[in-house]
């Protein structure tokens, strides 16, 4: 899948908007994200699959907001979805613990987990 941002058919300020956010997320979340692009991510959550996908509403249901951009950090993903207003963004943490499956933008990373954070 070749890299874009959702509402950005210029790819320099697609870039521009996906490092803003990116910023955005990291100081929320207050620790540093790594700079892998990730293109949707499969995972479990209270007994249920589900795939978060770059463009396509997340989670399902009547909460579901668009996918702005999926974050990877040390132990965790960030899924950063539109808000409520044009200058917000929604950001859900994922354990990578919960990940079965990462794909990234031109290419597919499967070993999704790192041992500094896995369980024992």
């Amino acid at each position: 899948m070749k890299f874009f941002v959702p509402g950005f058919s210029d790819r320099d300020q697609a870039l521009k908007f996906y490092r803003e956010l990116a910023k955005g997320c990291a100081e929320r979340y207050g620790k540093p994200l790594t700079p892998a692009a990730l293109f949707a991510i499969r995972y479990r959550f209270e007994g249920l699959e589900y795939l978060a996908q770059v463009g396509v509403p997340h989670p399902p249901g009547p909460e579901a907001a668009e996918v702005l951009a999926i974050f990877p950090t040390a132990c965790d993903y960030l899924v950063c979805t539109r808000g409520p207003t044009v200058a917000t963004f929604r950001s859900t943490v994922i354990p990578r613990s919960s990940i079965s499956d990462a794909e990234f933008f031109n290419g597919i990373d499967d070993a999704v987990l790192h041992p500094e954070c896995d369980p024992p």
